[in-house]
């Protein structure tokens, strides 16, 4: 593999449809470390091919990584999702605050960046105005929401076809919605720096819901939506709250079997009671 520059963290990973290797996306916790897409095989956990490098998301501030005033830096891990598409050809990453998505060709080993059409940057990493890329996910049920991404836009849920080569994605609908961070005393996270995954977001198993992670504060931790007419609208709005304490709300991931094999039930088993 090429050389990294300084130290990256393990901040997302994706198994192959076979379930041979597992791509992961490292974010840089140093100055001037790189971000990159790297493949292991899971049975000899080596690296089967060179490493793939994207724009980091989220790196320092400045290079010193000093916290000063709305500067408060919180590392790539924290705002990092990826997504596998149905082939398993293409890696899709949130780009923080570009209001773009990062695809890393697997074949290839080679990366890009696709805007994302009604999304709106953030003035800096912080996104003071509640516009940032947060949660990415492809749905791979089949049926008419085969295929698509569905994105946690913070202030809205955006829904994307993805191009065949993914070089382009057309916009399906945008969902205005509450951001689910907030800040204070220039920190993101809540007064105490807390340092938690942001808004993620997820496909039923059967693929005809989207789920995200809800409101900063209050009774809505989790929300979903009925997709209709392949995406083009979401619809039955339904609220969760998985915890009624009434602070933070913070949901770390969201994981469904979408695309995947329930496991089995389990066979209930006669086990001799000891004491006897």
């Amino acid at each position: 593999g090429r050389h990294v520059s300084g130290p990256a963290l393990p901040s997302d990973l994706q198994l192959s449809p076979d379930g041979h290797l597992a791509h992961y996306v490292a974010q840089p916790s140093k100055w001037p470390a790189e971000a990159i897409v790297g493949t292991l095989d899971i049975e000899s956990m080596t690296a089967s091919a060179h490493a793939i490098a994207i724009p980091a998301n989220h790196p320092f501030p400045d290079p010193n990584g000093s916290l000063s005033g709305s500067e408060y830096f919180y590392i790539g891990d924290h705002v990092t999702w990826s997504t596998l598409t149905p082939d398993g050809r293409y890696l899709i990453i949130n780009y923080w605050d570009q209001a773009s998505i990062i695809v890393a060709d697997l074949a290839e080993r080679a990366s890009w960046i696709v805007p994302l059409p009604g999304f709106i940057k953030p003035p800096s990493h912080l996104p003071l105005n509640g516009h940032a890329v947060g949660g990415v996910a492809i749905n791979h049920t089949p049926g008419d929401n085969h295929g698509l991404l569905a994105v946690h836009g913070l202030s809205q849920i955006g829904v994307f076809a993805l191009s065949a080569d993914a070089r382009s994605v057309e916009r399906r609908s945008l969902t205005a919605v509450n951001p689910p961070i907030t800040f204070a005393r220039g920190r993101i996270f809540g007064p105490d720096g807390n340092s938690n995954r942001v808004a993620p977001i997820a496909w039923s198993e059967d693929g005809q819901h989207i789920i995200a992670a809800g409101e900063a504060v209050g009774p809505v931790d989790v929300q979903s939506w009925r997709v209709e007419d392949a995406g083009r609208q979401m619809a039955d709005r339904q609220i969760y709250t998985a915890c009624d304490a009434g602070e933070m709300n913070i949901i770390n991931d969201i994981f469904t079997f979408n695309g995947l094999e329930p496991p089995p039930t389990p066979t209930a088993t006669r086990t001799d009671d000891p004491t006897q």
